[in-house]
């Protein structure tokens, strides 16, 4: 596989920890990846995100676009802002961002719940 989904800080020593939530091949490509120097350690990119967008880590997934690695990561911003960043892998650059408000699909299901929605 060429993409792994993180649930949280899954760091130690700068390298990705194992976890029981992804398979073995997707860590040893991931690990490969940092050693040869073709990606940052996810602790990395990760004090990036956190100096631009603090806020708490929901999810992160690290894919392969061709040659190109990337890191998508999904936080909830102190201000209740849920934002998706991607991350070019490599250089900790963001290659693009979108925001959705936190309490969107709470007011969405309410509206539909009393009959104002479609």
């Amino acid at each position: 596989m060429k993409w792994f989904s993180i649930a949280g800080y899954l760091l130690l020593g700068g390298m990705l920890a194992t976890s029981n939530c992804f398979a073995d091949s997707d860590q040893d490509v991931a690990r490969e990846a940092v050693r040869a120097g073709e990606i940052l350690p996810l602790n990395e990119i990760m004090k990036v995100v956190q100096r631009d967008f603090p806020g708490k880590l929901l999810e992160v997934e690290l894919e392969r676009k061709g040659p190109l690695w990337v890191y998508d990561i999904k936080l909830l911003q102190n201000d209740g802002v849920v934002r998706k960043m991607r991350y070019n892998a490599k250089t900790a650059v963001l290659l693009g961002s979108k925001i959705k408000p936190a309490g969107k699909a709470r007011n969405d299901l309410s509206a539909s719940e009393a009959g104002e929605g479609s």
